[in-house]
This record gives structure tokens, C-alpha cells and sequence, in this order.
């Protein structure tokens, strides 16, 4: 069974109740949705793709990890 990282109690007038803090075993995210109102349907947005627009699951963020300022890494002489 997993162990505390941390436990305490918290006090509200004459009732305490004990708390334990566990740590994480997979990693979540808050995930809030927005629906309609009157009904169950959610709101989902889409970006419009406009022409000449790079796709967003093939879309790059930064340089390539191999080099910097246009010049390969192992080219630097870094200490």
C-alpha cells in the first residue's frame, strides 16, 4: 500500500477530521467542459484551417534540438 508524504488533521471547532497527502502515480490534468444550455450537448471549438496553413499535428515548436543559431551543437565546443 502506498505511504503518506504527509498527514496532519483538520480542526473545524470541536471537530477534527485527519487528512494524508499521497503523491501522484500518473500524471492529470483538470479537464473542464462547457455545455449548452438546456441540454447535455457539449461546446467544442474548432480552428478553421486557412489556406497555406501548416498543419497543427505536424506543426514544430523551437529549433531543432541539434542545433543552435543554425550551427550543429557538437560545432559550439561546449565545456
Amino acid at each position: 500500500m502506498a505511504r503518506a508524504i504527509w498527514s496532519g488533521v483538520l480542526t473545524f471547532g470541536l471537530v477534527s477530521v485527519p487528512v494524508e497527502l499521497y503523491s501522484a502515480t500518473e500524471a492529470h490534468g483538470p479537464v473542464f467542459h462547457q455545455f449548452e444550455k438546456g441540454t447535455a450537448d457539449r461546446i467544442r471549438y474548432q480552428q478553421p484551417a486557412w489556406p497555406g496553413q501548416a498543419d497543427p499535428a505536424g506543426a514544430a515548436h523551437g529549433p531543432p534540438a541539434d542545433r543552435v543559431n543554425d550551427r550543429p551543437v557538437a560545432a559550439i565546443g561546449l565545456p
